[in-house]
């Protein structure tokens, strides 16, 4: 025992066990440390990449804006290319540069008259909600339907000369459709030869022409100024074109005339009383017309359009 504790009292650090180990404590404080350092480290990498991930958005977000600003700029910049070249051809047709007030003034109404937004067209089946998104344009005296409002091409052209009938549907012209939205939709009749259609547009409104018969008619039919009138009577909300007042009755409806071809409405009693209730037919060739229904996001949107449409109806004889 005495051997011991000589031994422990020479050499107190090898010996006994209850005093540290030097060598050893700085070893693990340095351990400790590269584990916190290596522990800051990582959390500065994931904060580096949070931060990279972020602008890395924030750039492609800004990129397809701008592309988006291309893709506008380019369909303007083709919209000026024309006007620049009708006017050219205007100035070598006058001979003279004292009527270029003049062709300025026509472009400028061009560009008012300019209309653009988002709507809808039917496809095969509207009873289950079956509507197309297409991006609508006036412009160039084309009416222009586009897929999405990046394309630059579009997939519905239809010129303006050959444009027949612009006007708001009521329930008996659709009846599938619910009868909150026939607010919104108005009908566009027009000569099929004016058409572009891009990728084959599959709707029941491009595929197939106006109606030739009339549900509800009498089979009498009425020639006054290139209308071919049908006398029917109308049972579902129906306003007569002439007078604007309704011209339909649940029980007993009145006698009114729709033409087979422009598919224009109005009461018989006009025609009875001889009046001078409705322009000439605007449509030269019935085999040829076809419909296209047109939805907007609201009511007040339905009126501009057919006040911008109807502006562009070419004046027509009688057919």
């Amino acid at each position: 025992a005495v051997k011991k504790l000589q031994e422990i009292v020479m050499n107190p650090l090898q010996k006994n066990p209850f005093l540290s180990n030097p060598k050893a404590g700085r070893r693990q404080d340095r351990d400790h440390n590269e584990r916190n350092h290596a522990r800051r480290l990582e959390q500065e990498m994931q904060a580096e990449r949070y931060k990279y991930k972020k602008l890395q958005n924030e750039k492609e977000e800004e990129i397809s804006q701008l592309n988006d600003d291309i893709t506008k700029l380019k369909r303007e910049l083709e919209l000026r290319r024309d006007d620049v070249e009708k006017l050219r051809k205007q100035l070598e047709l006058r001979g003279s540069i004292d009527n270029v007030s003049l062709t300025s003034e026509e472009l400028e109404d061009e560009t008012k008259d300019r209309l653009e937004s988002w709507v809808q067209i039917p496809t095969r089946n509207i009873r289950r909600g079956g509507w197309k998104r297409q991006f609508a344009v006036i412009a160039k005296n084309k009416l222009l339907l586009y897929n999405s409002e990046r394309d630059q091409q579009a997939a519905l052209s239809i010129d303006m000369e050959k444009l027949y009938h612009v006007r708001a549907v009521t329930q008996g012209d659709v009846i599938r459709v619910d009868a909150t939205l026939i607010p919104k939709i108005f009908q566009v009749l027009y000569d099929s030869e004016g058409q572009t259609v891009v990728n084959s547009m599959t709707t029941s409104s491009l595929n197939a022409p106006a109606q030739d018969q009339i549900r509800g008619g009498s089979g009498e039919n009425i020639e006054y100024k290139g209308h071919n009138f049908v006398v029917v009577a109308y049972r579902m909300p129906t306003n007569c074109e002439t007078c604007n007042r309704p011209c339909y009755h649940l029980i007993s409806p009145p006698p009114c005339l729709e033409c087979t071809r422009c598919h224009v409405r109005c009461h018989k009693q006009h025609y009875d009383d001889k009046e001078e209730f409705i322009q000439p037919c605007r449509v030269n060739d019935k085999l040829s017309v076809k419909e296209l229904l047109v939805m907007c996001s609201t009511e007040g949107e339905q009126k501009l359009w057919i006040t911008k449409l109807s502006r562009k109806i070419p004046r027509r004889g009688i057919s």
